[in-house]
């Protein structure tokens, strides 16, 4: 049974490292949300997107690159890491039904987490990571963003591999032991 596999989580987590050898091992087609995003956007990049036309905007955007992934098959999806989340004017935060549904209309969604220290080392100062919630620090923000979607990353994932525990090579084993299994049941 053909069968995508999205991998999901804050962002440090691991996601892309692990999609780019998860997609090698696999002869995959591998596709990042967060760079087919600014095709969308006539090329800007994402805080450009964001400065100029808000979080709400990026969403939708998200939601349409989601979307259109899920009509693909057997491919893996480096989703960006508040692609559980929509946003409305107020720029306040709830889960993000449609895209999680698009995501798992021909595939299997896993949520690579771990500990926000080491998400915070593991991304460094990076431009392109526009401020989550303003002014605070980068260790409240993260602090805060991910317990806001900690819950939301549970009720998405088909399970879940904490990043802090194994190597990126042990984790694509991992996924592909799971997919064993899945095809075995299907």
């Amino acid at each position: 049974m053909p069968q995508n596999i999205a991998l999901i989580g804050g962002r440090g987590t691991g996601k892309s490292t692990v999609a780019r050898q998860l997609a090698d091992k696999l002869n995959r087609p591998l596709y990042v949300m967060d760079e087919l995003i600014p095709e969308k956007a006539d090329g800007l990049t994402i805080p450009e997107i964001v400065s100029q036309f808000g979080w709400k905007h990026f969403r939708e955007l998200e939601y349409q690159v989601a979307r259109k992934l899920s009509d693909l098959q057997d491919i893996v999806i480096d989703c960006g890491g508040g692609v559980v989340c929509e946003q409305d004017e107020q720029n306040n935060q709830s889960y993000s039904d449609r895209k999680i549904e698009a995501l798992k209309k021909h595939g299997m969604i896993v949520w690579l987490d771990c500990p926000v220290a080491l998400q915070i080392e593991r991304i460094g100062a990076d431009p392109n990571r526009p401020s989550l919630t303003g002014n605070k620090s980068t260790l409240e923000e993260m602090e805060e963003v991910m317990h806001l979607r900690r819950p939301w990353y549970a009720q998405a994932a088909d399970f879940t591999i904490a990043t802090d525990k194994f190597t990126p090579d042990q984790i694509v084993e991992q996924i592909l032991n799971v997919l064993k299994i899945e095809n075995k049941e299907n």
